[in-house]
């Protein structure tokens, strides 16, 4: 079963198609021989073909019933059923039932059938009406003038050039957007070389600083550490905590430092004053932390004081 058998219920391959129940007409027709069909006169046709149209045979639905499932020659009653074996008795039941759903089966088609018909001639005098309304529809002056023709299309050009404003516009756009590239640019290039910058500290750039690096890594402690994270175990590795490492990431981004300096953004928010207005607010957020602080602890002491007071 394919994936797209989902929408038809789970069946998948191609259904078989509904059987016709009348495959011949049901009820008489007036037919009429279709314009500019059939043999010219003069013209032969050939043996055992006529030149008139063939009406089909009309079988009705009571034909139908008569013909599939007929009325028993003779009908027995209830007593006479009741002494029949089962199996005659089921025979009996079992054609009478089929004889009264196809009767219903018969009755149901006729009615969908002639709502078809109803609909299609419906349809039909639709049609006819509006062709008629268009083929009496007269064209106005107003359309007639202003309704665009081939001529006219090909007398100008066939795309509206663009007015003085629109190409101001346009070409204010495209400085705009020249510019922005151009900014971005200069921002990523700022942003790399701030973080060449601060990792530039961990260079071993003179003499003196590679001396301490080769120091540091040869270290007693250094080795000591190490041994002791070779001889720990997966379980003692994964209950090493990783706080200051969180915490020093965390600082980094929220202060917009990049290998352990600061970054492009926190730069210009230095220069541009943002910093400092960051750390007023965080000074007057202080302060009037502490001054609340202050209100309340002098509550608690002169709650204090005045229930020493009625102590005594």
């Amino acid at each position: 079963m394919g994936k797209g058998a989902i929408k038809f219920g789970g069946k998948s391959g191609l259904l078989p198609k509904p059987k016709e129940i009348f495959k011949q007409p049901y009820k008489h027709q007036v037919y009429k021989k279709p314009a500019d069909s059939g043999y010219a006169e003069g013209i032969l046709h050939p043996k055992k073909i006529t030149r008139d149209y063939i009406i089909p045979k009309v079988f009705t639905p009571e034909q139908l019933l008569k013909k599939s499932a007929h009325e028993p020659t003779k009908k027995y009653t209830q007593d006479e059923i009741s002494k029949m074996p089962v199996s005659q008795q089921f025979k009996i039941k079992n054609s009478e039932m089929r004889r009264k759903y196809l009767k219903e089966s018969y009755e149901t088609e006729i009615k969908r059938l002639e709502k078809v018909e109803k609909f299609e001639e419906k349809l039909k005098i639709e049609e006819e009406k509006v062709s008629a309304e268009s083929a009496q529809h007269k064209q106005s002056k107003a359309e007639f003038y202003t309704s665009p023709t081939i001529e006219s299309y090909l007398k100008g050009p066939l795309v509206r050039p663009r007015t003085e404003e629109e190409k101001e516009t346009l070409r204010i756009k495209k400085e705009s957007n020249r510019l922005q590239t151009i900014l971005d640019v200069d921002v990523q290039k700022a942003s790399n070389l701030f973080e060449l910058y601060n990792a530039s500290a961990n260079y071993a750039i003179t003499e003196e600083k590679l001396e301490k690096m080769v120091d540091s890594a040869f270290d007693n402690k250094a080795d000591l550490s190490w041994q002791n994270i070779a001889s720990s175990t997966p379980n003692k590795i994964n209950a090493i905590k990783n706080n200051v490492t969180f915490d020093a990431a965390l600082v980094d981004v929220v202060l917009d430092n990049v290998n352990k300096g600061p970054g492009y953004e926190a730069v210009e928010d230095y220069l541009n004053g943002f910093t400092d207005d960051i750390k007023e607010l965080s000074e007057q957020i202080k302060r009037e932390k502490n001054l609340l602080d202050i209100e309340t602890a002098n509550e608690n002491l002169n709650k204090v004081a005045g229930m020493n007071r009625n102590q005594d």
